[in-house]
């Protein structure tokens, strides 16, 4: 992710201008005159993922796997890497308005479906680790 958003940021969505015409200056982003906001998210959320990744790479290289911090701290830096692209990609691919909401739209399903599943996994687990100790337990008697 360090990669692709590092890339995405120095070659913003749209190109840049290459001649003076209509008053523009060569090197100015293109999407920057069309849909400035749309800019403006992209560039927030392409940092951002930008620098959750590299949080990403320095907890990984930081062998500390006895501390249960530093898993929620990655998993978060995880999320939030990944919620940077989606943000990034739904400003910087979709020029109308329609289409950006039915990314973000995909999006939200698909982040309630990750989350429905996780809430499924963790309930059953926690059921079946109590159904185990339970039995556990009645065996010693």
């Amino acid at each position: 992710a360090v990669s692709v958003t590092y890339v995405a940021g120095m070659s913003t969505p749209g190109g840049f201008w290459d001649n003076t015409e209509n008053g523009h200056r060569p090197g100015d982003a293109i999407l920057k005159d069309q849909h400035s906001p749309r800019l403006t998210v992209f560039l927030l959320c392409n940092t951002t993922a930008f620098v959750s990744s590299l949080l990403i790479t320095m907890l990984l290289i930081i062998d500390s796997k006895k501390l249960r911090a530093w898993s929620i701290v990655l998993y978060a830096c995880i999320i939030v890497a990944l919620l940077g692209l989606v943000g990034a990609y739904a400003a910087g691919s979709c020029r109308k308005t329609d289409t950006t909401a039915y990314v973000v739209s995909l999006v939200g399903a698909v982040l309630a479906y990750i989350l429905l599943h996780g809430f499924y996994t963790w309930y059953y687990s926690n059921s079946a680790l109590q159904t185990d100790e339970n039995q556990q337990t009645g065996d010693r008697y």
